[in-house]
């Protein structure tokens, strides 16, 4: 099967290259609320490097207006230790149509083994979480077009994931770098049940992010995906999670500020689009 052949590729994957698209659409106390993030990642595992570049455009909350800025990370494994650099560029009012300047490199920090061993295992756990959601939806994804263009032959694929699948994945790949890093406490005796009210109930945003936000949705969430027949190679995938979102929004942005009543979120896709797989030796620092 050309699908599960593409799914064991990614499983050996030892370099990557994508493009990360995010928008959202949404309102709150009747004003439309957009946003627009794309993502350039370049990640090699050994030695470990990684490098990422985003282009982030919002609707201000409380005043007129949308504004875009730009970061750009770049982490190194030296030895036994990681070296972590950021920039950034400061706010610009989009319809001045300014393009925003990234600043000058920060080396934020340079982490010890267990940190650095930590970073490693994180990009790594949330790839092998997104091979496991694939893998244990495999079933309900049906070939629905085949598209030629010259020199491939594209195959799309539309499923869904499960809630249960997604929560399954939270707890064999994502929750322990969470009980490392100390937000959590370990715990063998956890149903799905009390999983999802970890995530949904609790006070970290940061396991609300990626593969564990899915959770939110009680329905399956829809996911599209291109195969190349001809290499197997998993070439983009579409996530709708304007079900999730809807979820996430009605339960977090109380919590922030009890102005955000009601919301209801119309759009919000996310993107991948997979340049490469093991094509890529080295990252070079960008200057």
């Amino acid at each position: 099967m050309v699908l599960q052949q593409a799914i064991d590729q990614l499983s050996q994957i030892k370099s990557y290259e994508l493009t990360i698209r995010k928008e959202q659409e949404s309102t709150m106390n009747g004003k439309l609320i957009t946003s627009k993030k794309m993502t350039n990642q370049k990640v090699v595992f050994e030695p470990f490097v990684l490098w990422s570049r985003t282009d982030s455009t919002s609707t201000r909350i409380y005043e007129e207006g949308r504004d875009r800025t730009l970061s750009e990370a770049y982490q190194i494994l030296n030895g036994d230790q990681l070296d972590m650099f950021m920039r950034f560029s400061s706010s610009e009012e989009v319809t001045t149509g300014r393009e925003p300047v990234l600043g000058e490199w920060n080396k934020v920090t340079t982490s010890n083994k267990e940190q650095a061993d930590w970073v490693k295992a994180a990009v790594r756990s949330n790839l092998e979480a997104q091979i496991y959601l694939l893998s244990t939806n495999i079933e309900s994804f049906k070939l629905v077009e085949s598209s030629g263009n010259p020199g491939e032959n594209l195959l799309k694929y539309e499923g869904h994931l499960e809630q249960t699948t997604i929560l399954e994945a939270y707890q064999k790949y994502i929750r322990g770098m969470y009980v490392v890093a100390g937000l959590l406490k370990e715990s063998k005796e956890m149903t799905l049940e009390d999983l999802k009210v970890e995530i949904t109930g609790g006070e970290f945003l940061e396991i609300k992010e990626g593969v564990p936000k899915l959770a939110y949705s009680e329905m399956p969430v829809p996911v599209s995906l291109w195969v190349d027949e001809n290499t197997y190679e998993l070439k983009k995938v579409i996530i709708d999670e304007t079900a999730v979102m809807q979820s996430y929004m009605e339960k977090e942005m109380p919590k922030i500020s009890m102005d955000f009543k009601e919301p209801v979120v119309s759009k919000a896709i996310l993107v991948y689009e997979i340049e490469n797989m093991d094509k890529i030796i080295e990252i070079p620092m960008p200057n």
